[in-house]
């Protein structure tokens, strides 16, 4: 009887025992799982302050980078307001209908009108002489303001003809001037055509290149 008594004693303490170590095995990993979540959630607050923090900075980059661009485009963009020297002066003739074109440094240029001289030619003679009876027409001459008697410079000749002159010029009826070569056309309006002289430049004169110069670029419009 008293060896089942001590027995049912002993197996009371076993099972206290067991109840005791699988509490506190209970209660150490309720204490570790709760340390567990606590480093979780201090990392996750700590990585989320760092990708907020990039972030920030990331938007604060591209502000930067706009406003930048902005200024440049504004600036970029702003109205010149230099004025732009004169590149030409103009000549313009009331009297026959013209405009002549010349470089800015002609202002003050100086014209006048002399006259062109030439001879009918006479087809029905073998020869082909010119008869002695005289054709005229105007001549004006347009002068560079840098000429002066001691330095003369090449002047622009711009002969004017009526269209019936230019016709009979054309067909050899007209003979102008010495030379064998025939006035070349400037230009022409409904009443005149404005030829040059040939042989014009055959002195040489100080600025004769850049008379030729500004014939090249068609100065010459008729109205």
């Amino acid at each position: 009887m008293a060896a089942v008594v001590v027995l049912a004693l002993i197996g009371l303490r076993c099972r206290s025992a067991g109840r005791k170590l699988a509490h506190r095995s209970q209660r150490r990993r309720f204490v570790l799982s709760a340390r567990a979540r606590n480093q979780f959630a201090d990392t996750h607050v700590a990585s989320g302050a760092t990708t907020s923090l990039a972030t920030t900075t990331t938007a604060h980059s591209r502000t930067t980078t706009t406003a930048a661009s902005t200024t440049k485009a504004t600036t970029s963009t702003a109205p010149m307001t230099t004025a732009k020297p004169a590149t030409s002066v103009e000549y313009r003739n009331t009297q026959y209908g013209f405009t002549f074109s010349l470089p800015a440094d002609w202002k003050g240029i100086r014209s006048w009108t002399e006259k062109w001289q030439g001879f009918p030619i006479n087809t029905g003679n073998a020869s082909s002489s010119t008869t002695s009876a005289g054709v005229y027409g105007p001549e004006l001459l347009i002068r560079n303001p840098l000429w002066t008697a001691k330095n003369p410079r090449q002047d622009i000749p711009i002969m004017v003809f009526t269209i019936a002159q230019w016709d009979s010029v054309q067909q050899m009826k007209l003979s102008v001037g010495g030379a064998p070569i025939a006035p070349s056309e400037l230009g022409h309006n409904a009443t005149y055509v404005f030829a040059l002289p040939a042989r014009y430049n055959y002195a040489f004169q100080t600025g004769y290149q850049e008379v030729e110069t500004v014939l090249a670029g068609k100065p010459l419009q008729g109205f």
